[in-house]
């Protein structure tokens, strides 16, 4: 689990005195590029998941199917903050519920919620990114999950690190995955009380501060020792702060 809050506006030269008055180290300056990569639509996956369970009379591939199923649940309770009422049928306050049923299987291929998946569109709050500095490249997905009542954003995210950003890139290729962005941006990065702090530098907007930590707690302190409080940050993705100074990140960017 990673756990981040923007800090928008800043003054580069203002913000590193900050960083390194209080015992921050910088690891480094950086020139990153990034291919981001939708994931398969959620009725998609729901789909083929749920034709294998069908089909299947092995209890590993029964298994496997109902955990394909439940990683799909899982992110559509992560976009609903709310149950959807015209599946109160189901007796379930949550999608991931469902598979606790004794019925589950007369739920998940009733005509009903079959035809309520087909609506799912790709999860916004989910994607690949392909990721290289010139020196270190990776491959994450990351999954915002459901906002909280803190203004401190939970993300999952797993990271690979792999040895070329092409030869990456081919095998996300080859798996079906085209990338719908290519993003340039410098970035440099700092630790201070073991979190990670980076300052990134987008083109047509003005740089901010990005800050990772273990825990709220954690967040919060680094936040008292900058100067600053909660309510003077934000948490959100990248094409979020474009839109919030009225600019489209995707505008002028070709994959």
């Amino acid at each position: 689990m990673e756990l981040e809050v923007k800090i928008l506006d800043i003054s580069i030269n203002e913000m590193v005195d900050k960083i390194i008055a209080n015992g921050g180290l910088r690891k480094g300056e950086y020139n990153q590029i990034m291919y981001m990569f939708d994931l398969p639509t959620l009725s998609g996956r729901f789909q083929e998941a749920l034709e294998q369970l069908n089909l299947s009379e092995i209890s590993d591939v029964e298994a496997i199917a109902l955990g394909r199923i439940k990683t799909v649940f899982y992110e559509m309770d992560n976009l609903f903050p709310i149950y959807p009422a015209d599946l109160a049928w189901t007796n379930c306050s949550s999608f991931c519920e469902i598979l606790e049923k004794s019925n589950k299987m007369t739920i998940l291929n009733d005509c009903k919620f079959i035809k309520y998946m087909s609506r799912m569109k790709t999860n916004k709050n989910k994607w690949i990114r392909l990721r290289t500095d010139g020196k270190k490249t990776t491959i994450s997905l990351k999954h915002r999950l459901k906002e909280s009542n803190s203004i401190i954003q939970q993300v999952n995210e797993y990271e690979l690190e792999v040895s070329s950003f092409d030869d990456a890139n081919a095998l996300l290729k080859n798996l079906g995955y085209l990338p719908k962005t290519k993003l340039h941006k410098k970035r440099i990065s700092f630790s201070l009380v073991g979190q990670n702090l980076d300052i990134d530098m987008w083109p047509e907007i003005p740089p901010y501060l990005e800050i990772e930590g273990n825990s709220t707690g954690d967040i919060l302190l680094v936040l008292s020792m900058l100067g600053y409080s909660e309510k003077d940050t934000i948490s959100c993705t990248a094409d979020e702060v474009y839109r919030h100074y009225g600019k489209d990140i995707f505008a002028n960017i070709n994959a």
